[in-house]
């Protein structure tokens, strides 16, 4: 039998400090604050978490190169969409 997604949303498990996403976030936090603040709007905290998370999902990555992208098109893109997220996440 498939395993059914979490119907909590990511930011609700992510506060609950699910297991899974624990390392996860740890792992980001750095790397994340880093590029934000670079970027221009400062450190976004779990929202830039938030965005990682959504667009980053492997199986849509998966989805992403099956579709005719190569691995180094993926790549490019998938490098650009976060920088765009997260700028446009912060604009007014």
């Amino acid at each position: 039998m498939a395993q059914m997604r979490s119907h909590r949303g990511y930011l609700e498990r992510l506060s609950e400090g699910t297991g899974y996403l624990t390392p996860q976030a740890e792992a980001l936090t750095e790397p994340l604050r880093q590029t934000t603040e670079e970027l221009g709007p400062g450190d976004l905290g779990d929202e830039a978490r938030y965005l990682w998370n959504a667009l980053f999902d492997p199986r849509d990555i998966r989805d992403l190169i099956k579709s005719g992208r190569t691995e180094d098109e993926a790549a490019t893109r998938l490098v650009a969409a976060p920088r765009g997220a997260l700028i446009g996440w912060s604009s007014p």
